[in-house]
């Protein structure tokens, strides 16, 4: 579906074309799962401001469907649809002003061209739908990224911004969990082991702007997104950054956010924090917290007797 891009820096709000007038006209007739799926991402988008990613390519959505769920769910909002190249710096964030933010499609834009944390974190808080399209290949490679590169910092700059952008995203494609069940543990029940690294989490620099981390940490809305901006954040050097990330995951009991922040603390000489951490979670009914617990005391009381 090509949407014609519109002149830029934009006119006056109240010159903008409607979602309901752009791009053409008709209605979809696409009922299928995905597609329901697809006008509930951006009716829970238009609620608070989201970041609508979809991927795009054989067997899976396309400009159209998503551009049809705008129709069926924010008919009347404003629209502004730059040009590729365009420096979306310069797009509008008045929370007074909600509007939908059409970017198409953004292979190869991800992390340049203003297609970056920063600024969609910007145009997001004051209430705006960011929406996108982003080859399947691509989008599955800064997947790959987000959920097993030990070392972010190494990877080109813009292949992590990438990351950050898919934390912040919305999309309707499942995606696959890190298995957190190992051999002789139940399904559903998080492993013991540490899924911190054993090298120091300390807070050197990584190159990376702050405000990119920042805007990754604001995005983040489940705990999934949380415990994976942390993981990467630690691998990159950042424990301040993984500290922030863990925490509000880790005090709803959510397992490797709990064990993951408890061996940060720890490791950076906090094992009383991380003591009263898990004593406090235990107390409200968490396992994890209580074999925590019962882990940590059994370190201090095996280095008591070194000693």
């Amino acid at each position: 579906m090509a949407v014609p891009g519109q002149h830029w820096p934009p006119p006056p709000p109240h010159l903008w074309p409607r979602v309901d007038e752009f791009g053409g006209r008709g209605r979809s007739r696409d009922h299928t799962p995905a597609a329901g799926e697809l006008r509930g991402q951006v009716r829970e988008a238009g609620m608070r401001g989201g970041f609508v990613l979809v991927p795009s390519g054989p067997g899976s959505a396309d400009a159209r469907a998503v551009f049809e769920a705008l129709r069926a769910e924010l008919p009347d909002w404003p629209v502004l649809a730059p040009h590729g190249g365009a420096d979306l710096t310069a797009a509008p964030a008045d929370p007074d002003t909600p509007y939908v933010l059409w970017l198409g499609d953004v292979t190869g834009r991800l992390g340049s061209e203003g297609v970056e944390p920063a600024t969609v974190g910007r145009l997001l808080r004051a209430g705006a739908v960011v929406a996108a399209t982003l080859d399947t290949a691509e989008y599955g490679q800064h997947r790959h990224d987000l959920e097993t590169s030990p070392a972010p910092h190494l990877l080109p700059p813009r292949r992590v911004l990438g990351m950050l952008l898919l934390t912040m995203a919305r999309t309707v494609v499942p995606e696959p969990r890190p298995d957190d069940a190992g051999p002789g543990t139940a399904a559903g029940e998080a492993r013991e082991e540490s899924p911190v690294p054993a090298h120091d989490a300390g807070d050197s620099g990584d190159g990376l702007p702050l405000v990119a981390w920042r805007a990754a940490l604001d995005n983040a809305a489940t705990p999934e997104e949380r415990f994976l901006v942390g993981r990467m954040a630690h691998r990159a050097g950042r424990g301040d950054l993984a500290e922030s990330a863990w925490q509000q995951p880790a005090m709803q009991g959510e397992p490797r956010s709990l064990t993951a922040l408890g061996n940060l603390l720890t490791r950076q000489g906090r094992a009383g924090e991380a003591e009263a951490l898990f004593t406090s979670l235990a107390r409200r009914g968490f396992p994890q917290a209580e074999r925590e617990l019962h882990r940590l005391r059994g370190q201090r009381g095996s280095h008591t007797r070194r000693e």
